[in-house]
């Protein structure tokens, strides 16, 4: 009766210790603490970035490991209000982000017109992504743009000279603009041939 009150006594200890480990959630560098909680704080006093971030963490694989309530889950929703405020807060990268909702699969939430918009709009205020998405509409005349390699170019040496200054938006920003240009500069060449 003794071992069967023991093993009972470590049977709970155990499950708690092991439920406690599965509520860890991991970090997020520069808000420490609880990432979900602290992000909803920074939000709530008018935090682009932290607006941003749940937005990323409503829509995203990547951060669909953090818990909100006790689930693990994309809300595209949730995310697509995030993204919202954080691009009418000036957030560049968020009014790129935002251009993704017009796609049904992200909800739908904003017209391919608005989509373009926010496109342009983050250009405009230095986004990578956005410098690059307008580069390539303009290389390869996508989403009713007229094919123009001039402004292609533009975008593209944007991207780079932005990914010089900032030191962000990955590797992958510089080589596609590199990659734009370079292509271009064979579309050009053949066409003297």
């Amino acid at each position: 009766m003794l071992y069967i009150v023991l093993i009972s006594i470590i049977a709970l200890i155990i499950y708690a210790v092991v439920k406690w480990w599965n509520n860890i959630e991991e970090p997020v560098e520069g808000w420490g603490g609880d990432p979900i909680h602290n992000l909803m704080a920074k939000a709530k006093e008018g935090n682009a970035e932290a607006c941003f971030e749940l937005a990323r963490a409503f829509d995203d694989e990547e951060y669909k490991k953090w818990k909100y309530n006790g689930h693990r889950q994309i809300n595209h929703e949730t995310a697509f209000k995030f993204c919202m405020k954080a691009a009418e807060l000036g957030h560049a990268d968020a009014m790129f982000y935002l251009s993704l909702f017009s796609n049904p699969d992200n909800g739908g939430f904003i017209s391919i017109k608005d989509a373009l918009a926010w496109v342009e709009k983050a250009a405009e205020n230095g986004s990578i992504p956005g410098l690059i998405t307008l580069g390539q509409e303009y290389e390869q005349g996508l989403r009713g743009r007229i094919k123009d390699l001039n402004k292609a170019k533009d975008y593209y040496h944007k991207a780079i000279e932005a990914y010089q200054k900032q030191g962000d938006g990955g590797d992958w920003s510089a080589n596609a603009a590199e990659e734009g240009l370079q292509r271009i500069s064979v579309e050009e060449t053949l066409s003297t041939m």
